[in-house]
């Protein structure tokens, strides 16, 4: 079975099934009409992702299979925490937990039926509020004060580790940086980076294009990622 992954970088713009269902046609050229067609299955998938808060939100894909050309299409869909959706027979919208989309079964309308057998409709996942949009610069700062601490195991993960061995094939084998890796857990300490002194000086001297910087920018990046308690100078008058 091969699996290929549609419009990741469109992820966070998308919402509904129906949504996933338009670049699935789009990309094949199709027109699903009243029902899917015969050797294809749809289903949601959904895994955990843990957030530097230790909150876990959903990451959703829409898994279009075609039995005959023994090939899968994934569509993701925004990271969620919950979605909005009716029942069979209801009016009004209600919001459920993300992962009760796990292995829902999507049909050609954009309703689903859950693992549960409950049948909803008008399905909309909502999406989750990640802690803190980083500029470039910050994102340099923070990696620049994670690498010297030399804690690269520990810090660093392939973000497809959680897929299932099925969905993984293929993909890269890449490393970025894992924020929740920083905190304080039950065997560890919260990882301990340099002095804001240190790191001013050190990341000027790797970074030539970055013609000077203040501590309070060093400190306000890192408190971001929850590796310290930001400086603060005293206002004056």
């Amino acid at each position: 079975m091969k699996y290929e992954f549609l419009r990741q970088n469109e992820r966070a713009h998308r919402r509904t099934i129906n949504d996933a269902i338009a670049v699935f046609e789009a990309e094949l050229d199709l027109k699903l009409g009243h029902g899917f067609a015969p050797d294809i299955t749809a289903k949601i998938q959904v895994d955990g992702l843990r957030l530097p808060s230790r909150d876990v939100v959903g990451l959703v894909r829409c898994a279009f299979t075609s039995t005959t050309r023994d090939h899968s299409f994934v569509v993701p869909l925004a990271t969620s925490s919950t979605f909005l959706a009716k029942r069979e027979h209801g009016a009004k919208r209600e919001s459920f937990d993300i992962f009760q989309l796990n292995d829902a079964e999507i049909y050609s309308s954009g309703d689903l039926r859950l693992k549960n057998g409950a049948k909803l409709r008008a399905v909309e996942v909502v999406p989750a509020r990640l802690p803190y949009e980083l500029t470039d610069l910050e994102r340099r700062i923070i990696k620049f004060a994670v690498d010297k601490t030399g804690e690269f195991d520990r810090c660093y993960r392939n973000p497809f580790a959680s897929l299932p061995v099925h969905l993984s094939v293929g993909l890269p084998e890449v490393r970025v940086l894992d924020y929740s890796s920083f905190a304080k857990n039950d065997d560890r300490p919260r990882l301990k980076v340099a002095g804001l002194k240190e790191i001013q000086a050190d990341f000027l001297k790797a970074n030539d294009d970055i013609k000077s910087i203040s501590r309070q920018k060093i400190s306000d990046a890192l408190a971001k990622a929850g590796l310290l308690v930001p400086i603060r100078r005293p206002k004056v008058g």
